[in-house]
């Protein structure tokens, strides 16, 4: 009996820490924005036209781009114009307070799924695009959604 039950919390302790690492996550700063993502994502620089940084997960790659607050304010635009002009064509939502826009892409043969945001602090506007292959748009789309709300500015 005493061998079934050390088996039995053997077994119980082996799938409740398989159950703790699917959910871990890892926090990553990009000069005074951070984001938390699952921990698997790795940073890379992006060598996309308009983005500065690219967070690669197996499903899922985020591209980040920043434009400064001044170069904005130098064309006379204020938020709410900013924000129009980076949501047009994509179906915007809310969602806890959160706005973000939801749009699909294809270049040709690969059909794309992407969820946007955009967030701003006094040095910069950020664009938080995430983008994934369309076929797992419906299983990804809450994960995205979450990992947006996560975006944090100092």
């Amino acid at each position: 009996m005493k061998k079934l039950f050390a088996v039995l919390a053997a077994l119980l302790l082996v799938l409740t820490a398989a159950g703790c690492s699917q959910n871990a996550t890892e926090t990553f700063t990009f000069e005074n924005m951070t984001i938390t993502v699952p921990k698997s994502y790795k940073m890379k620089e992006a060598d996309y036209e308009g983005f500065d940084y690219t967070l690669e997960g197996e499903k899922l790659v985020i591209f980040f781009g920043r434009i400064p607050v001044a170069d904005i304010e130098a064309y006379g635009l204020d938020e709410e114009a900013v924000a129009n002009m980076a949501y047009q064509g994509m179906d915007v939502k809310e969602k806890d307070g959160m706005t973000y826009g939801t749009y699909t892409y294809e270049n040709g043969t690969d059909k794309f799924f992407y969820t946007y945001g955009l967030f701003k602090d006094d040095t910069y506007y950020w664009d938080v695009n995430l983008a994934c292959d369309q076929a797992d748009q419906e299983k990804l789309a809450d994960p995205m959604i979450t990992i947006l709300q996560s975006v944090d500015l100092k």
